[in-house]
């Protein structure tokens, strides 16, 4: 069996009836105590016990995140094209929250493909604000239990991407906390 073309094909190795070890990426080890697992070729804690609970973890994760086990495989090496029209009109959503911010903050809910740097020049162009710094983090979505039928499934909420924004002066907390009367 070629893997080769099974690769251009889209069909990933652990797919097929064989269990294919991959001695030049992956290390294979066998312990009294935590069974046979395996870990990468050069981990960054060498101990037995932290590589196994870290294989632990992997498999629990593929359980519950990818139920099907499904892994993606790229099929081909041309480059994407990218639509200039995604970024003609970005969304920046400002967000009040119940969290404590620093009087020169903002949160705002922004596209995943925008990067710190594009946020700022947004921000800076749009409402005219000199932008300090900008923090973004990408918050995972939530997993669901989905019954349909017989069978049930888990179903996993899109990812958010937020930034926080620092600005050179103080901005009403209006804008920055949430009202807890309405």
């Amino acid at each position: 069996m070629d893997f080769n073309k099974l690769k251009v094909y889209g069909i990933p190795r652990h797919l097929t009836k064989y269990n294919i070890y991959n001695p030049a990426k992956m290390r294979y080890l066998k312990s009294k105590d935590y069974g046979y697992f395996e870990c990468s070729k050069h981990p960054k804690i060498p101990e037995v016990r932290h590589l196994a609970d870290m294989y632990k973890q992997r498999l629990e994760y593929e359980k519950y995140l990818n139920p099907k086990g499904f892994k993606y495989t790229w099929s081909s090496s041309f480059p994407k094209i990218g639509d200039t029209i995604d970024f003609a009109n970005p969304k920046l959503f400002l967000v009040r929250s119940e969290k404590n911010y620093a009087e020169n903050e903002i949160k705002f809910l922004v596209d995943k493909k925008l990067s710190k740097i594009e946020i700022n020049q947004f921000i800076q162009k749009l409402y005219n604000f000199r932008v300090r710094d900008v923090n973004t983090a990408i918050l995972p979505g939530k997993v669901h239990p989905f019954v349909k039928g017989r069978g049930a499934r888990y179903e996993r909420t899109r990812d958010i991407k937020k930034a926080v924004v620092k600005l050179d002066f103080k901005v009403d907390e209006s804008y920055r906390k949430k009202n807890k009367n309405i």
